[in-house]
């Protein structure tokens, strides 16, 4: 499953490139304000955006650092879910999909390291899985604006309605809802 991720995520790259696709750059596309270096999910605040936290993924699969580099991808997954439910623009929700690709373009082969891991935290009564859900619905929701991932949509070609992010947003039920779906944690 990882080795099929990893293929379509570079193979992904190299047929935009190939077939001429012109890339429209917005300032606040996928930028990181605190780029994580390779650190424990316990150390990772709730102001810490998926963009951020992808360099902390590099890091770690540079060092060779699976496991770690497997939690913070767990973690970005999660957050960049969440936020993609939050932003107004939906075709912004592909900023997760970018920045792993940009992961996995940096690391190659070193992206196969997290396989054990995510065995390990897809299995039946997993610690580490029952240890990071309890560690993310402790931390609660993001407590940063996406601005990586709104930048990230067409809106911001075409001109942003208000702050880009859906009114009303129910974000603890939401947040709940990700954990369960995204993460696989059981319910509370």
């Amino acid at each position: 499953m990882l080795r099929l991720a990893l293929g379509l995520i570079c193979g992904a790259a190299a047929q935009a490139q190939a077939q001429g696709v012109r890339n429209i750059e917005t300032e606040g596309n996928l930028v990181a304000l605190a780029p994580l270096a390779c650190v424990a999910v316990e150390a990772v605040g709730a102001e810490a955006t998926p963009a951020d936290i992808s360099f902390g993924m590099r890091d770690c699969l540079r060092q060779e650092n699976g496991a770690t580099a497997f939690d913070l991808f767990i973690l970005l997954i999660t957050r960049g879910s969440f936020d993609a439910k939050r932003v107004a623009d939906r075709s912004a929700g592909q900023a997760i999909n970018m920045l792993l690709q940009q992961v996995g373009s940096e690391a190659g082969e070193a992206m196969l390291l997290m396989g054990p891991h995510q065995q390990a935290y897809l299995a039946d009564g997993s610690p580490e899985r029952a240890a990071l859900c309890a560690l993310q619905r402790q931390s609660g929701p993001p407590a940063y604006h996406p601005r990586y991932m709104i930048q990230h949509g067409i809106k911001a070609v075409t001109g942003l309605d208000g702050d880009g992010l859906i009114d009303d947003f129910q974000a603890e039920r939401e947040w709940e809802t990700t954990l369960l779906q995204v993460a696989k944690c059981d319910r509370p």
